[in-house]
């Protein structure tokens, strides 16, 4: 019994190569044909000229002389255009191709079941200097049609009036192009570790500026210039590296055609000497063998350029192929609700007395208009129960149901629409405060309200009352406990039916903790409100509150929900 041959592993980054390519492929040939043509109409001026000067030897007709002239500037004029266009065409393909691969990052990135999560430089580089290597290589493949062609086309020339010249021409290539293909294999690990050192030092940049003000107030300047400089170092030897690599093939590319030149005077002196090519043939084809040159070095850095793409190809190819962190349903169940404000109910696994509580083993219920907090020592218990409302992650064991509809059951969509996320550190896309607090209700013209609720009346009278004026890039002109309540706010205005707060007032003082609780209560009445929190402050006016830890339920019934703050001071 014949064995099956076993398939050869994939490539990395190889596929994304040729389904991108594919897509574009109308665009690529566009510019391949008119380059082409600009290619062809090189290489005739010295055939054109070569041709005068064999008429001019024969019979020094003027009037013929005339003609080649005309053909000459005709030749001129029809490989400009064609330059014009096709560098226009080539272009647009490689902007086009590029802005494709950029666009799959993001739409992968931004894809609601997750699980595409990575450093911000990281992904900025990859959607960035990643995606335009990409789409450089559009640019590449139309470059290297046009030389392909134009030195077959010199070449068969060639063979018909001088077939040692076109041996000369066609074996020169072979050698370029084995020689350099063979030297570029060095490059393609060099171009991803130059990719990936950048990819670290713009990680750590993004993340000094964030944390600017915590970096000086500890005093780590120092510490952290130190870390930055040595991921900086790093990415600048993986950048020489590669590009030495780089310049290295292009110097034998230039050795070789240097000496492809050189043999073709030699060979086409030879034969001129011994009568076996004529003046204007001689003159023919030691033009084309110049005009060839840039053809030949570009057939030889095709290769790296195409080594550089498939190492970024398969970077991006790596985020791509990610699996979702839940799957996605395209066409969910609808709410079990009757209209009014939904609950939330997660059923989990009993847990034995005095064990350690795990997101598998926590469960509760969020009545319908009621404000429940969710409260916990363990902050990565908090942080896993919010990415588990947020559906980021579905529950290891149990349900998490909405409105007694499983929301495993719901497409992503529908369930981002009734439940909204605000996460602790929810940074500020927009750049004014009223961009800010439209974003989740862009028809909501009136904010006073939850400019009110969220304590921003010192922001707003900062601004001079103007909802317009800019705030910095990510509000860092405001204070950490500014920028919180702005976030506050802009969750609010969306007035989702169910809202999910993550410490809302983890960087505010107690006075104004108190002031922002107050108008959060106000601000969802009659709406499902979940906090994930241990501030006294939002405590004392939750409808329940849900010990994680425990297990124990408190209702204002019960009395003061002071004891569970208490907890964490004297854990603290």
């Amino acid at each position: 019994m014949r064995r099956a041959p076993a398939r050869r592993p994939a490539v990395p980054g190889r596929e994304l190569l040729r389904t991108s390519l594919r897509a574009h492929r109308r665009q690529v040939a566009c510019a391949s044909v008119l380059l082409t043509q600009h290619q062809l109409g090189e290489a005739l001026v010295p055939v054109i000229v070569g041709a005068a000067v064999a008429d001019a030897v024969a019979d020094g007709s003027a009037a013929h002389l005339g003609l080649w002239l005309l053909a000459l500037l005709a030749d001129f004029a029809f490989l400009s255009l064609s330059y014009r266009f096709g560098a226009r065409a080539r272009a647009r393909a490689r902007a086009q191709l590029a802005h494709t691969v950029r666009m799959n990052v993001v739409t992968r990135v931004l894809d609601p079941g997750g699980g595409a999560d990575a450093a911000p430089g990281d992904l900025l580089v990859r959607a960035d200097a990643d995606a335009e290597r990409v789409g450089d290589l559009a640019g590449t493949i139309a470059s290297t049609v046009a030389a392909a062609v134009v030195v077959l086309a010199a070449g068969t020339a060639l063979a018909r009036t001088a077939p040692a010249l076109a041996l000369v021409v066609l074996g020169g290539t072979v050698v370029l192009v084995l020689t350099v293909r063979r030297a570029s294999r060095r490059l393609e690990r060099a171009s991803h570790d130059e990719q990936e050192a950048a990819a670290d030092a713009a990680t750590s940049a993004e993340d000094v500026v964030r944390g600017l003000r915590v970096v000086h107030g500890l005093h780590a300047g120092p510490a952290v210039a130190a870390r930055f400089a040595r991921l900086s170092d790093d990415a600048a030897t993986s950048a020489v590296r590669a590009t030495t690599i780089e310049g290295t093939i292009g110097g034998i590319a230039s050795l070789l055609t240097g000496l492809y030149l050189a043999a073709t005077a030699a060979v086409g002196g030879y034969l001129a000497l011994r009568g076996s090519l004529g003046l204007g043939a001689l003159v023919a084809s030691v033009g084309l063998a110049q005009v060839l040159l840039d053809p030949l070095d570009t057939l030889a850095t095709a290769s790296s350029a195409w080594t550089r793409a498939r190492a970024s190809a398969a970077r991006i190819e790596a985020v791509l192929a990610r699996p979702r962190a839940v799957p996605q349903t395209p066409v969910g169940a609808r709410l079990a609700g009757d209209g009014g404000p939904p609950t939330l109910t997660r059923t989990a696994d009993d847990r034995a007395a005095g064990s350690t509580p795990t997101l598998g083993t926590v469960g509760w219920h969020a009545e319908g208009g009621s404000l429940t907090a969710l409260t916990t020592l363990d902050a990565q218990l908090a942080r896993d129960v919010v990415r588990l409302l947020a559906r980021e992650l579905d529950p290891p064991s149990g349900a998490l149901t909405l409105d007694g509809t499983p929301v495993t059951d719901l497409a992503l969509d529908d369930l981002r629409r009734a439940v909204v996320v605000s996460p602790h550190d929810a940074p500020l896309l927009a750049p004014t405060l009223g961009a800010n607090l439209r974003a989740l209700a862009p028809g909501r013209r009136d904010v006073s309200r939850y400019v009110r609720a969220a304590a921003l009346d010192d922001v707003l009278h900062a601004l001079d009352g103007d909802l317009d004026a800019p705030l910095g890039e990510n509000g860092r002109s405001l204070s950490g406990g500014q920028r919180q309540r702005v976030a506050l706010a802009r969750a609010l205005a969306a007035e989702p039916p169910v809202l999910v707060l993550h410490d809302p007032t983890s960087a505010l003082d107690p006075v104004t903790a108190a002031q922002v609780a107050d108008g959060l209560r106000a601000a969802r009445d009659g709406l499902t409100t979940i906090v994930v929190t241990t501030s006294p402050a939002v405590l004392a006016v939750c409808n329940h509150v849900v010990d994680l830890d425990t297990g124990s339920v408190r209702t204002p019934a019960d009395g003061t929900h002071a004891t569970v703050p208490a907890q964490v001071g004297a854990a603290g």
